[in-house]
């Protein structure tokens, strides 16, 4: 007699599937269990709003060859340009998986490690709900699952060519900028041990060289990017229940003539060189059928070091009349120098050498159990991280590093107001090292009562140490204790109607923004400071020299509570028609005790203490007395989620989404396009126009954008011939007219945040391909792909500096339509 049972199970990333598995022992019987891994459609259980994307899914798309390019399959996450994707949370609350470990830049939030999608197996995109086991994300949370060897030998050669004659003319008067792009990579997997031990590899070595280039200023030299990454992988199986994996990553990178913007004079230039590299190892043991342990450590390293192509020399005697010799110096009426054709314009050298190096290791075990009792049945998860990460930073001035020309200079530093400069400048000091760490518990529970009812209960706790090295011995200044970071997870889903399968979720979340460890340099005792020297411009004599108060001598205020994000989602979810899912949801984010560091004498004039504290109503110094009333960083997230998805089958897939968002509040970290900036030590507190409590801070922020919609898809239209395309269109950029703060910077805002708002940018990119059969093993295919097909090349950013004569000028605009060509030779 023989027993056949089939079962079909949603197999996919991120999610925990149980086959039920009866052995009957009557007689002699056979038994044949077949399980088919369907396409994921529904999660009946889950709150979490959450996508996985197949590679062959994928590949069908004109999407970009990395990993970051596979964040605009998430819903609401829109192409910011000259920001990192936004989910409602800041660009450094966004934690990018690798594996499963957490590889994101420790100190910036920023994906160090934008690997080829040829080592992509998988990728999942968790856009709210995120369970206790995945941390404490305010934002998204994206995993990539790496590609392993099987049985069967197999390998692919990609070559993407994408040369200078293949853009279209740019429409941005600012800059014209071609590029000559190539991009060879190769990859090969399969058995060393067969049915036991198996390996992976690949090479990636993107080129790409700058043409023509013309700014503000004239022609500007070629740029060069290049950079090589190899990848191996072991995985083994070495006994029936347990599963071993271990890799490394290593990837060389250079760019010469990098930094010349729109306004900056060739001269400006920089040469860095990049190393990153990632150690993985995993260990996972099915110790029953109902109980499953998983162990993880990664490495990743991130060091890099920029100088800049002109050296000025350290300090140089100060001229007044070419301080464009002297620094990288912003020119002014009556000092229009260096190349520069108006002012506004950046001209002289770049204004600092710079060594910054990063590193992360983590540790996480996670066990699983699955328990039926009581008429209810438990997928319960726990488990520990442990999670180490530090930057090693090194700078000094070139010259006199950044300089700026005001008319008349404040009477705190002269008396007379007389014409002067002021030169802000890395003094020679000793390198920071810097660390934060932290330790992760975790238990959650999905109970599910009957068929209709399920429960997630889950609570994630935390605690955080940050420290700095000086003088040889490390000092630890800074704890959250795990009692402070308790973080719980409240989700529940019903299904209304069990043969439709269908359901109705809810989930409440609080998020620990901790995950970013720049507390560890801006908070630290001793750190790596700037010093502001200023100048008269009738003799260069120097007035003053002194480090900057917001940077040096600092104090952490007792009872600070480490900022936090509460989360409510509301949604339903239905299948319709054979391969069809449709999934309506609303999501709140808000932000509460925001950490800041703020003066505390003088707040008014000129700042010369400094404290660290939280941004939530008065604000007090070390001493317990008042400074402020009624202080309270903002920022608020709410959005409204509609997505209408066709998977792939018969040939052809369709996905539609559309998010109606705002993210509004006074306490905005992307007001500087392009730059990486870190929690706790920002301008905004520092001074007279940056205090949050002026009216005109609050607004729309300057990552929202309240209508996105996507649609993409593919058809397979002849046999082996597919097309793919994707369009959005995303509502503009809010903006605001901006002076010069009490620091010469243009964070002051004249007019209320998101008063102005760019023109909607829509973009459609196409792409066909073509496979040729080579025999019996090997295959071919061209892909052509057409980037910007309407060549609409709208303004993403503008000039908002009120007194310069470029005010209101397009500083960017969209990428003009491109054409890639790529061969693949697989077998």
């Amino acid at each position: 007699m023989s027993l056949q049972e089939n079962y079909d199970a949603v197999v996919s990333l991120g999610r925990a599937v149980q086959i039920p598995i009866v052995m009957v022992a009557v007689g002699k019987q056979t038994a044949e269990i077949t399980v088919r891994a369907l396409s994921p459609e529904i999660d009946l259980k889950s709150t979490q709003i959450s996508s996985n994307w197949e590679k062959q899914e994928v590949a069908k798309l004109p999407l970009g060859r990395a990993y970051s390019s596979l964040f605009q399959l998430a819903a609401g996450v829109a192409d910011n340009r000259d920001f990192a994707p936004n989910a409602g949370g800041n660009k450094q609350d966004n934690v990018f998986l690798y594996d499963g470990s957490n590889i994101t830049n420790p100190f910036f939030g920023t994906l160090g490690a934008n690997f080829s999608e040829l080592d992509i197996a998988e990728v999942s995109i968790t856009r709210g709900a995120i369970s206790a086991e995945f941390g404490r994300a305010a934002g998204m949370v994206t995993n990539a699952i790496t590609k392993s060897g099987t049985n069967a030998f197999s390998g692919s050669f990609r070559f993407v060519a994408e040369p200078s004659g293949f853009t279209a003319p740019s429409k941005d008067p600012n800059i014209i900028t071609k590029y000559n792009n190539f991009n060879p990579a190769l990859s090969l997997g399969g058995p060393i041990i067969k049915d036991k031990l198996w390996f992976y590899t690949s090479l990636n070595a993107p080129r790409s060289t700058t043409t023509g280039r013309i700014n503000n200023l004239g022609a500007v030299p070629d740029a060069k990017a290049s950079s090589t990454e190899l990848f191996f992988k072991l995985t083994a199986n070495p006994l029936p229940n347990h599963l071993i994996s271990v890799s490394v990553r290593n990837n060389d990178a250079k760019d010469e003539n990098a930094g010349v913007g729109v306004n900056d004079h060739p001269d400006v230039s920089i040469t860095g060189e990049g190393l990153s590299r990632i150690l993985y190892a995993s260990w996972s043991w099915t110790i029953s059928q109902n109980t499953f342990l998983e162990l993880k450590y990664d490495h990743v390293d991130e060091k890099y070091k920029s100088v800049p192509n002109k050296d000025l020399g350290y300090q140089p005697t100060f001229d007044p009349l070419h301080p464009e010799r002297l620094g990288y110096f912003q020119t002014a009426a009556g000092y229009i120098v260096g190349g520069a054709t108006t002012s506004g314009q950046y001209v002289g050298a770049g204004s600092e050498y710079n060594t910054q190096n990063f590193f992360r290791d983590e540790v996480k075990l996670v066990l699983t159990q699955y328990l039926d009792f009581g008429g209810m049945s438990h997928m319960i998860k726990a488990g520990f991280g442990f999670d180490d990460g530090g930057e090693y930073l090194e700078r000094k001035a070139n010259g006199w590093g950044s300089i700026i020309y005001y008319k008349a200079l404040s009477a705190s530093i002269d008396p007379l107001k007389r014409p002067g400069f002021r030169a802000r400048y890395y003094p020679e000091q000793a390198p920071q090292d810097s660390r934060g760490r932290t330790y992760s518990i975790f238990l959650q529970d999905q109970i599910s009562i009957g068929e209709r009812l399920t429960f997630t209960l889950g609570v994630l706790a935390n605690r955080d140490e940050f420290s700095v090295k000086t003088a040889g011995e490390r000092n630890t200044f800074l704890k959250f204790d795990f009692a402070k970071e308790i973080q719980p997870r409240l989700g529940v889903t019903f299904v209304p109607n069990l043969k439709l399968g269908d359901k109705l979720y809810a989930n409440f979340g609080r998020y620990n923004n901790m995950d970013n460890r720049s507390l560890a340099r801006a908070a630290a005792p001793l750190r790596v400071y700037r010093s502001d020297a200023y100048f008269l411009a009738s003799d260069g004599s120097k007035l003053s020299d002194t480090p900057q108060a917001s940077e040096t001598g600092k104090v952490i205020l007792p009872g600070l509570k480490p900022s936090l994000t509460d989360e409510f989602v509301l949604g339903y979810s239905r299948p319709f028609f054979k391969d069809w899912t449709l999934e309506f949801w609303g999501q709140y984010r808000n932000v509460k005790h925001v950490i800041e560091d703020y003066p505390t004498v003088n707040r008014l004039t000129s700042p010369s203490t400094y404290v660290y504290g939280n941004l939530d109503g008065d604000l007090k110094d070390k001493n317990g007395n008042l400074v402020a009333s009624g202080v309270t960083a903002k920022r608020e997230y709410t959005a409204l989620n509609f997505e209408l998805k066709r998977r792939w089958a018969d040939r052809w897939s369709l996905t539609l989404m559309y998010t109606w968002s705002k993210l509004y509040g006074n306490w905005d970290l992307d007001y500087a396009p392009g730059t990486s900036l870190f929690y706790a030590s920002s301008y905004i507190e520092d001074a007279p126009g940056l205090y949050i409590e002026d009216p005109l801070r609050t607004g729309y922020m300057s990552g929202d954008r309240t209508h996105i919609f996507k649609m993409f898809g593919a058809w397979e239209f002849l046999k082996n011939a597919t097309a793919g395309a994707y369009l959005r269109v995303q509502s503009g950029r809010p903006w605001e007219t901006r002076a010069k703060d009490y620091y010469g910077n243009y964070y002051m805002y004249l007019e209320a945040a998101g008063a102005n708002r760019l023109k909607t940018w829509a973009n459609l990119d196409f792409q066909v391909s073509y496979t040729v059969p080579l025999g019996d093993r090997f295959q071919g295919v061209i892909e052509a792909r057409f980037m910007n097909v309407l060549d609409s090349q709208t303004v993403m950013s503008i000039d908002q500096r009120f007194d310069q004569p470029t005010f209101r000028n397009a500083t960017s605009y969209a990428s003009p339509r491109k054409f890639a060509v790529t061969i693949y030779i697989n077998f």
